[in-house]
Parts: C-alpha cells; sequence; structure tokens
C-alpha cells in the first residue's frame, strides 16, 4: 500500500476515510493507503498465521496380472502400476501453499513468495517380461 505494485486482496479492508481520526478506526481493518508515504512498506506482523499443514504426498498402486493370463500373450511376468504426487493438503493457510517458500535467510524465513503450488502430478507404467 506505498506504490503501484499488485497487492493482497487483503487490502480492501483498509482505513479508506481520510479526515477521520485514525484511532476511531476498528481495531480489524488496516491502515489507510497512502502513495509514497507513510510507513506502510515496513515490516509488520499484520499477515503472520499459521502454517501448519497435512499433505498427502504420494501414492503407489501396483496390480501383477495372473499368471495364467500373461502366459496366454507369451509373457512370463506382466505389472501394471500408477503413482499419484502432490494428491492432496489439509490446512487453514490462505495463501497458495504453506510449503512454496524458497527464500533462505534468518529475515525472510517463511516468507509466502506468492508462487504457485506443487502440481499434482499422475504416472502410468506398465512392466513386462518375456
Amino acid at each position: 500500500m506505498y506504490g503501484f505494485n499488485n497487492q493482497s486482496t487483503a487490502v480492501l479492508k483498509r482505513w479508506k476515510h481520510p479526515y477521520a481520526d485514525a484511532s476511531s478506526a476498528p481495531s480489524d481493518l488496516l491502515p489507510r493507503a497512502l502513495l509514497s508515504k507513510g510507513y506502510n512498506f515496513l515490516g509488520s506482523d499484520r499477515f503472520v498465521e499459521d502454517g501448519s499443514f497435512l499433505r498427502f504426498k504420494s501414492l503407489t498402486l501396483n496390480y501383477n496380472v495372473d499368471k495364467k493370463f500373461s502366459e496366454k500373450f507369451g509373457l512370463s511376468d506382466l505389472r501394471l502400476w500408477v503413482t499419484m504426487q502432490n494428491i492432496y493438503i489439509w490446512t487453514n493457510y490462505s495463501g497458495m501453499d504453506p510449503e512454496v517458500s524458497l527464500r533462505s535467510g534468518i529475515s525472510s524465513l517463511g516468507y509466502d513468495t506468492s508462487r504457485s503450488g506443487k502440481p499434482q502430478e499422475l504416472s502410468l507404467g506398465l512392466s513386462v517380461s518375456f
């Protein structure tokens, strides 16, 4: 709320009355937006939240085809498999993904860089032995 850069939708709940006393503002509102003025560029604990989560990360299912069936096709072994990655995440975190922060260093630890979450992946496989 200091410049023209993109903002969180949370800034829509900011103090908007330019001539009223800011001390009378409700406590759940953000400070008034001032272009290149004020102290809105400083760090704050205003958006700190619990980032705990539980992720169902990976699942692999295998199926070995019956020997009698595979021998009909001249195969000694036939196996099918499917692997799924990043299946589901349980969290109350309001960001995209609580695990996406890539920054390191004491001043930016746990900083959400608003990157997209991990994609869901699906792999199918077939193993054939003659």
